[in-house]
């Protein structure tokens, strides 16, 4: 996906139970990320390690502000449903 700041390489994976996005971003980007609900309602997504509380839009559960890790390309975001 193109943007301003250079190219995002995303890929996803879904089963029935989880959802994981792994997202290469251009160096020093913050962006929102949108995940299915998956039927649940804990709003939570996991980034890397940490669990980030989303907020709902929709079918979606949505974190703001994500980035990776510093020194690094890859952004892993997961929900659970």
């Amino acid at each position: 996906m193109p943007s301003q700041a250079g190219f995002f390489d995303i890929a996803f994976n879904q089963t029935r139970a989880t959802f994981v996005a792994t997202i290469h971003a251009p160096a020093n980007t913050v962006g929102r990320v949108c995940l299915p609900k998956l039927g649940s309602s804990d709003y939570h997504v996991r980034v890397g390690t940490r669990a980030v509380l989303g907020k709902v839009d929709g079918d979606y559960v949505c974190a703001d502000g994500l980035a990776p890790a510093k020194g690094e390309s890859e952004l892993r975001v997961e929900r659970s449903g």
